[in-house]
């Protein structure tokens, strides 16, 4: 999805493809570099996605599925950063 380090966002096909621009938008505000740039939870907790959807016990397979692959991707990253320095 994305390089943090860069802030450069890439929105990966099929993962991304059913997320709505909203959706996108709350993810955007939440990963900034910069932390003192980056959204609080009290200001997430009151984006417009959120409202909309924010109690929905339902959350949908795809955006699951590319959580679980950025997390995979965010290990791997740190991993072989942290060969780097070795």
């Amino acid at each position: 999805m994305l390089i943090v380090g860069t802030g450069n966002l890439v929105w990966k096909s099929p993962q991304f493809d059913t997320v709505s621009e909203e959706a996108k938008d709350l993810i955007k505000k939440l990963i900034v570099v910069e932390p003192e740039d980056r959204w609080t939870a009290k200001q997430a907790l009151e984006h417009p996605w959120i409202k909309k959807h924010g109690n929905s016990n339902t959350v949908h397979n795809s955006m699951m599925e590319g959580l679980r692959s950025l997390s995979a991707e965010s290990k791997a990253r740190l991993a072989a950063a942290a060969a780097k320095k070795d």
